[in-house]
């Protein structure tokens, strides 16, 4: 399980002027994060590493970007849930196994439409099973 946030840009310089400074909107943007958790049902772990690898050298950003986790690859794409404190807690918790931490998109779509069906008539019900990982 690798979860790499490169979000180091401290500067909180606020004597900047923000229409002269041309590097000022770029020290505001987060930086990618990366994150690599569990795959299910590969048969040959040395192709797949080598796939992952020369995949990472191919991306423009060195695959920085990249999530690649509970078969599931893709990179480029919004991936702000990650630096959320309730998926970060979720992550650094000894006593979740890394079957619970690679499924963490999984359960960021199920927590995000169960939240906005809240305001729906009805009922909301998921019959997902413990350490079932929500399937």
């Amino acid at each position: 399980m690798t979860f790499r946030d490169t979000n180091t840009d401290t500067d909180t310089d606020t004597d900047t002027d923000t229409d002269t400074d041309p590097n000022y909107r770029k020290r505001l943007r987060l930086q990618p994060v990366y994150f690599e958790g569990g795959q299910f049902n590969i048969i040959d772990s040395e192709k797949y590493h080598l796939a992952i690898k020369l995949l990472r050298e191919s991306i423009a950003d060195g695959g920085a970007s990249m999530f690649c986790s509970d078969n599931l690859i893709t990179w480029n794409k919004n991936l702000s849930f990650l630096r959320e404190e309730r998926f970060q807690t979720m992550l650094k918790d000894p006593t979740r196994d890394d079957m619970e931490k690679g499924t963490i998109w999984r359960q960021y779509i199920l927590r995000y439409f169960a939240k906005y069906s809240l305001d729906l008539d009805g009922d909301f019900m998921e019959c997902g099973a413990y350490k079932g990982s929500t399937a």
